[in-house]
């Protein structure tokens, strides 16, 4: 269980093992790294990596997550050809979701607004909330929340999720 992105339905790894000996190695997945302060003062870190390069059309993802005061955008980004299903996953912690007009509002155990995530996207976006599980420890699992982002459409995509502390002020 972990906040990432599935194209066309799977991960961008192919656990050790698992791989047939008639398909090619994938498991040397190139990935960088860059951090750096915006101009506007907003620190920001930014991944990319080749774990879907595997797929008939190629794609490369680049994950880009900026923190503005109490605010944090993360984007991601696909690069490739064709047509694609994309999901976005985000496992929430204590407390509860609502999901209301594009926007889910994350609440609080007194079920108090405390932050919301609104998707925005240059294709068709989907959003819903599920069931699942995060690891509050080694070994230590709780039930949560998920937030679904799916899409459908042709590359490139870009998928901006803004989450701010105040659901009134975009970034304080």
């Amino acid at each position: 269980a972990q906040n990432t992105v599935l194209v066309d339905g799977l991960a961008p790894w192919v656990a050790p093992g698992l791989r047939p000996w008639f398909l090619p190695d994938y498991s040397a997945v190139q990935a960088t790294l860059r951090v750096g302060v915006e101009p506007a003062g907003a620190e920001f870190a930014e991944a990319s990596h080749t774990g879907y390069r595997r797929l008939s059309d190629p794609v490369r993802l680049s994950r880009r997550v900026a923190i503005f005061g109490t605010g944090v955008m993360v984007t991601d980004f696909l690069e490739g050809r064709g047509e694609h299903d994309v999901e976005v996953r985000f496992y929430l912690g204590p407390g509860r979701a609502v999901l209301a007009d594009g926007e889910v509002s994350l609440l609080d155990e007194e079920g108090t607004a405390v932050a919301s995530l609104r998707p925005e996207s240059s294709a068709n976006v989907a959003i819903d909330l599920s069931r699942g599980w995060v690891a509050t420890g080694y070994g230590i699992k709780r039930s949560s929340q998920i937030v679904r982002i799916s899409l459908h459409g042709g590359l490139p995509i870009r998928v901006d999720t803004d989450r701010r502390p105040d659901v009134n002020d975009r970034y304080s």
